[in-house]
């Protein structure tokens, strides 16, 4: 079997746990988990790439996602003394079958597109992780859920650039990682603050949120 397929594979089954499980420290372990392996979607792509194209994406994926980010947002979970979902977020059974909804249609989606055999790998991975970015949004109401289903969505859009060329355009990549650490540092004060005037991370206290 095609290396790529099992990374792809892996990376589904961290898409739908990712769906069910309610503790925060899971969605960051899987983030982190994610990073390893779309860092192996750039080593079975290694050959199509320069030194310092690879050295980039070593950064942006092992590095950056893997370590930097979980770190930034197990610190947010300690600041902000929270572990689980909102106990009126939609049910995790519900979750589940809404991701088995979107791989079903992202395959269906894909299936029909005239590209290569190896582009639908990232295709239908990037198109998953999409939905299920947004599935953790729609359905969640607090804002770590929403950073977290950003992040995810982010990492789709970095595999549907796979999808699209097989080279990796340096200043794409720089931007995207520094785009993702500001954003991430500006969402960790914001949730800091929200935390401690309020007490939790519901999505509406952002309407009473003043300077």
């Amino acid at each position: 079997m095609d290396i790529k397929i099992i990374i792809s594979v892996l990376f589904g089954f961290s898409l739908i746990y990712l769906a069910y499980t309610e503790r925060f420290k899971s969605y960051i372990a899987l983030l982190a988990f994610q990073g390893v392996l779309m860092f192996s979607f750039t080593l079975a792509e290694v050959i199509k790439t320069t030194a310092i194209e690879f050295i980039i994406l070593l950064f942006e994926t092992l590095i950056f996602k893997s370590i930097i980010i979980p770190i930034l947002l197990s610190r947010i979970l300690k600041v902000t003394n929270i572990s689980r979902v909102h106990k009126h977020a939609l049910p995790a059974s519900y979750n589940i079958l809404f991701s088995l909804i979107a791989l079903f249609a992202s395959i269906t989606a894909v299936s029909v597109m005239h590209i290569n055999e190896s582009a639908k790998i990232y295709m239908i991975t990037s198109f998953f992780a999409l939905f299920t970015g947004l599935i953790l949004i729609i359905t969640h109401r607090l804002m770590f859920s929403h950073l977290v289903g950003f992040l995810v969505i982010e990492n789709a859009a970095i595999l549907f650039s796979y999808s699209l060329t097989n080279r990796f355009p340096l200043l794409i990549n720089i931007g995207i990682t520094l785009d993702i650490l500001i954003t991430v540092l500006i969402l960790g004060m914001l949730l800091t603050r929200v935390g401690s005037r309020y007490g939790d991370l519901k999505v509406d206290r952002l309407s009473s949120l003043r300077d």
